[in-house]
């Protein structure tokens, strides 16, 4: 439900990083388990449509460089931080 909504960015790549670990946890787990071919098939497939989802979704709906407060002052990553008028 996380995936269709059409805000939250942040609870949509929580989403898409449960969606991968589950779907790659249950690979591996078939592979420990020396389950059927199919079985793997259709993990490991979902697995990579899920990757395939997150990693050609638009830039619109990417999340922003994190951003960093220090003392009262907000930077982005790759901005150099500010000198102060007192300095």
């Amino acid at each position: 439900m996380a995936l269709g909504a059409p805000r939250f960015p942040l609870v949509k790549e929580w989403a898409y990083d449960g969606t991968f670990f589950d779907l790659t946890g249950a690979f591996v787990s078939d592979i420990a388990h020396g389950s059927a071919v199919v079985h793997l098939f259709y993990t490991g497939s979902f697995a990579i449509c899920a990757v395939a989802s997150w990693v050609l979704r638009p830039a619109s709906h990417k999340l922003s460089a994190p951003v960093f407060r220090r003392y009262g002052q907000v930077t982005t990553v790759g901005e150099a931080p500010r000198a102060s008028a007192a300095s």
